[in-house]
């Protein structure tokens, strides 16, 4: 079995992976394992020495650096942060992790703020699940009606689901009639010929 890293560069956005072959029976199969996506590098970096700027970068966030780990030693460096500064740039380090996980996570988005702001803590396993310890319980959930199935769950996402829900629209006794422009008012003013036979017709 042979393992390497390798570098691929979509504009700004550089990613990291671990490609492993494997000889089998069919012969070599080559798995990739995809490690952390790199937000932000600089022009001047990929023209030039893309590896040495990377691996400066590694060391700048995690020192004590072990390519066994890689992946998980820089990302708990960086858990409690978006950006760091680099050589003055602002770098994003981030999981590489596929569209379909990306967007599974945004739908139980709800369920993750919630978790966090009753401290509880939660784990992401594989495939996408979301695990996490409630009254010594473990549950594990994958998309938000599932989560909908605990009762003490279910009320509180209620809840934020309308809160969170845009203000309804007030109705009129006169919605859905067309609007028509308001006439002005104003004050008769008699013309001066008008006033001269008044005038004739008092004398």
């Amino acid at each position: 079995m042979q393992e390497r890293m390798n570098w691929t560069v979509t504009g700004e956005n550089f990613s990291l992976y671990k490609t492993r072959t494997n000889n089998c029976n069919g012969g070599p199969r080559e798995q990739i394992k995809p490690l952390i996506r790199i937000k932000g590098v600089p022009a001047q970096a990929i023209a030039g020495s893309l590896e040495d700027f990377v691996l400066r970068l590694f060391r700048h966030v995690a020192p004590a650096l072990k390519e066994q780990n890689i992946r998980e030693v820089i990302m708990a460096a960086v858990r409690d942060t978006t950006t760091i500064e680099f050589e003055g740039h602002r770098i994003g380090l981030y999981q590489d992790l596929s569209m379909i996980t990306l967007q599974r996570r945004r739908l139980l988005r709800l369920v993750t703020d919630l978790l966090r702001e009753e401290g509880i803590k939660y784990q992401l396993g594989h495939p996408f699940r979301l695990l996490f310890t409630w009254h010594n319980e473990l549950c594990s959930i994958r998309t938000l009606e599932e989560a909908q199935r605990l009762e003490w769950m279910s009320q509180n996402l209620e809840e934020r689901a309308q809160n969170a829900a845009p203000p309804a629209q007030q109705q009129g006794s006169d919605k859905g009639q067309p609007k028509t422009a308001s006439r002005r008012r104003t004050t008769y003013k008699p013309s001066t010929v008008e006033r001269q036979k008044e005038k004739a017709s008092a004398n």
